[in-house]
């Protein structure tokens, strides 16, 4: 991907990079079941990765 020039309109020149991956939220109704299934605790954070 060639760079992009991002200049202000005062001639300020900002050199941008970004590397990451993004984190994403997905908000659901789910039956408690499935929570206690997975081993999830409602309300909690839970990083997914390929194996889950």
């Amino acid at each position: 991907m060639p760079p992009i020039d991002i200049t202000r309109g005062d001639g300020v020149r900002y050199d941008v990079v970004a590397i990451g991956n993004a984190l994403v939220d997905v908000i659901a109704a789910v039956p408690d079941e499935f929570l206690v299934n997975e081993d999830v605790v409602k309300g909690s954070m839970t990083l997914v990765d390929s194996t889950r």
